[in-house]
C-alpha cells in the first residue's frame, strides 16, 4: 500500500546543526485536485528571533510542499493559519503568504483567535 504523507515537517538549523525552529504544515483537503493546506505551527528559538528563520522555514518549506502536491496530482488552492489575535506573526503571514485575516473567534484557547487565509 502507498504510503501517503499528509503531515509534513522541517526544521532550521544554525551552523552548529543545531535545531533553531520548525514548521508543520497539514494537508487538509483529502484527495481534492485543488489542496487546502494549513500552516500548523511554526516556532523559532528566541535568541534565533528577528532575523529570517520564520520567513526561510516558510518560504523553503512550503517551496516542498507545493512539490509534495504537484506529485500527488494536487494544486494548491489556499493556505489557512490560525493565530492568537494579538500575535505579531500574523505580519509574517501577510508578507510570506499573502493571508487576510477572514474570522476572529472571541476568547477561543486564551485569548482571541484569528483565522487567516492566503489564495494562491
Amino acid at each position: 500500500m502507498p504510503h501517503i504523507h499528509d503531515i509534513m515537517m522541517f526544521v532550521a538549523r544554525d551552523e552548529q546543526d543545531k535545531v533553531i525552529g520548525y514548521i508543520q504544515w497539514i494537508h487538509k483537503s483529502g484527495f481534492r485536485k485543488e489542496a487546502v493546506i494549513e500552516l500548523e505551527q511554526i516556532a523559532v528559538l528566541q535568541a534565533n528571533q528577528n532575523q529570517g528563520v520564520a520567513t526561510k522555514l516558510i518560504e523553503k518549506s512550503l517551496a516542498d510542499v507545493q512539490l509534495y502536491l504537484t506529485d500527488n496530482s494536487a494544486t494548491l488552492k489556499s493556505i489557512l493559519v490560525s493565530t492568537r489575535a494579538d500575535n505579531t506573526a500574523q505580519e509574517l503571514y501577510k508578507k510570506t503568504l499573502g493571508a487576510e485575516v477572514v474570522l476572529v473567534v472571541k476568547d477561543l484557547y486564551s485569548a482571541d483567535e484569528v483565522l487567516m487565509i492566503a489564495n494562491k
